[in-house]
């Protein structure tokens, strides 16, 4: 068994996030930070996207080679951006740095990332 951590991959995936529009009938019964929080984070999917995604042929290079493989590795990371991720995953029981980090990735350091210990 292999995991394979791609990161972001061109797909409909932007699409299908930016067809709810923030300001449209969707998301108008949201609370005022849910719905920064929500245009928050498109504008940096679209800009990781931008800079990052893979094409789809190269991941799934990646899975049939791992799949062919006798031995597979454990683990193939195909882009550059979840590798300092990855490293915070063995630090806690609960993953709750990974899910800081990620946090702090997306939407900056912020109240939320103050109020943690």
């Amino acid at each position: 068994m292999t995991l394979v951590e791609c990161g972001p991959v061109h797909t409909a995936f932007m699409d299908n996030a930016r067809r709810a529009d923030p300001d449209g009938h969707e998301l108008r019964a949201l609370d005022a930070e849910t719905q920064q929080l929500y245009r928050r984070y498109l504008q940096h999917c679209a800009q990781l996207f931008l800079d990052a995604a893979q094409e789809v042929d190269e991941v799934l290079q990646v899975y049939l080679e791992a799949i062919a493989a006798p031995r597979p590795p454990l683990r193939c990371i195909t882009a550059r951006l979840p590798a300092p991720l990855a490293r915070l995953r063995p630090g806690g029981p609960d993953g709750a740095d990974y899910v800081r980090a990620m946090h702090d990735f997306v939407f900056g350091r912020g109240e939320a990332a103050e109020e943690q210990p």
